[in-house]
């Protein structure tokens, strides 16, 4: 073989030899194309999956935290309480390393939150092993009005044998009833007594002395009096007709007499107010 054609040769397997690490080059940068877009593909679907969860989880924690009627809930709160969640997601979706776990992060204190704010919620519930009062009902023991009981015996009771009658419970109700306020003629009587031996300067009586009331020499005690300024400052019901329910009751207070009354017995409250103003002043 001559020398051309040697060199021809061994030009020819070079060329080869260049064109094989070409490809092989190629085939490098090929193979990690391929394994960045898998690498890309299995991070796109990783987060997928993290959004759908985040979706999921927010949907679920904003029912526990606003209620059953949580779509009707201001955006701006919503946004107050998973704003770090929102962060995290934005972060995750940009690629800052670590975010993912930053999301899962929150979202676990938020579920933290969520179940303290159900336990919460839960003890605050009256207790459902109190006995339930049928519709309608209302509870008589918070009343204050004073309980006058009637017993209702059966008729049998009465007839002869009655007494054998083995009574085994009460059937008990309740109702309201007004019953209306009454006036009446306080008699206020003090014996007197003789003294066997008076000392010296006593008086041979022994009487009791007559209390005391708001406005002397009135024909109104206590009790009447402030039933009069009530009814007139508070029930706003004036003289002339507490004089008719007066009537109706069987005595006749003359209007001029009631408002004798309401003057009387508001004296002491305006003499005391007026030395407070003036002890002040």
């Amino acid at each position: 073989m001559s020398d051309g054609a040697a060199h021809g040769d061994d030009d020819l397997k070079s060329r080869i030899a260049v064109l094989e690490a070409e490809l092989a080059s190629v085939r490098r940068a090929h193979d990690q194309q391929a394994e960045m877009r898998e690498r890309a593909e299995h991070e796109r679907e990783q987060y997928r999956k993290l959004y759908m969860l985040v979706l999921y989880e927010l949907e679920r924690l904003k029912r526990q935290l606003f209620g059953k009627k949580a779509e009707t809930v201001d955006p701006a709160q919503v946004q107050l309480v998973f704003g770090q969640v929102f962060d995290a997601l934005a972060r995750a979706e940009q690629g800052v390393e670590g975010a993912q776990d930053d999301v899962r992060a929150e979202l676990e204190k938020l579920k933290a939150a969520a179940e303290l704010a159900k336990a919460e919620a839960e003890a605050n519930k009256p207790k459902s092993g109190k006995q339930r009062k049928g519709h309608g009902r209302r509870d008589f023991d918070n009343e204050q009005a004073p309980v006058v009981e009637i017993v209702l015996e059966p008729p049998e009771r009465k007839l002869p044998g009655g007494e054998l009658l083995e009574k085994i419970d009460d059937e008990v109700s309740e109702h309201f009833e007004y019953r209306p306020a009454s006036i009446v003629r306080v008699r206020v009587v003090r014996p007197k007594y003789r003294r066997p031996a008076p000392a010296a300067g006593q008086s041979p009586i022994a009487i009791a002395e007559l209390p005391e009331r708001p406005i002397p020499r009135s024909i109104a005690g206590a009790g009447l009096i402030a039933h009069v300024i009530t009814q007139k400052f508070a029930d706003h019901i004036p003289l002339h007709r507490q004089q008719e329910i007066f009537k109706r009751q069987g005595v006749h207070l003359p209007r001029s007499t009631l408002a004798n009354l309401v003057q009387g017995g508001t004296t002491p409250a305006r003499d005391h107010h007026a030395g407070d103003v003036a002890r002040r002043a």
